[in-house]
């Protein structure tokens, strides 16, 4: 059970896509197309697995780092392409485990989306993370809603703060997702 909730942390922690931030933000709504590279993403996440009173609480951070990923913007579609490495830590009541730390390399990706005012739903998910061979790719491909917002640098936040429950099995994930990714213009 141990190794399932360890297992069910780190899915948790590998459906972020984006998320929050962003300072002096200056509202352009229509000025996402192009050709954006990622400069940073974070993400902290906490969640409780388990069933019934038998739940786990971990807290899971997330840091990006050595970009060199990509991200353009049709007028209705997405891509990516790239890579980046990630560090990964979980702090649990239960257990902790040490940094896992991963480069990414050759990711490309696809996807539509649309926006409503500083608000943009994506189809599809932005990162990707592959631990141990395990091709974690994509687990989240429901819609997900963020805000969007450029700053007075000329910088692209995108903040996705999202809390969700999922059952499967006998077993709850009960999930509250923070995240900040930003980029500049190519």
């Amino acid at each position: 059970m141990k190794s399932l909730r360890v297992t069910l942390a780190i899915i948790t922690a590998l459906s972020i896509m984006m998320s929050c931030g962003g300072d002096d933000l200056v509202k352009l709504n229509d000025n996402l197309t192009g050709e954006w590279t990622a400069i940073s993403f974070s993400a902290d996440i906490s969640s409780e697995v388990g069933s019934g009173a038998d739940m786990t609480a971990t807290q899971t951070n997330v840091a990006g780092s050595n970009f060199d990923y990509n991200l353009t913007f049709t007028e209705n579609d997405w891509n990516t392409s790239g890579g980046y490495d990630t560090e990964i830590s979980i702090i649990s009541s239960e257990f902790n485990t040490a940094p896992i730390t991963a480069s990414e390399k050759g990711i490309t990706g696809t996807g539509s989306y649309v926006t409503e005012n500083d608000s943009i739903i994506i189809k599809g998910s932005m990162f990707e993370y592959d631990m141990s061979s395990m091709g974690m790719t994509s687990i989240n491909n429901e819609d997900q809603t963020a805000t969007y917002n450029i700053n007075s640098d000329g910088e692209l936040i995108l903040t996705h703060d999202e809390t969700t429950t999922t059952s499967m099995n006998g077993i709850t994930i009960n999930t509250s997702i923070k995240s900040t990714s930003t980029w500049v213009r190519k």
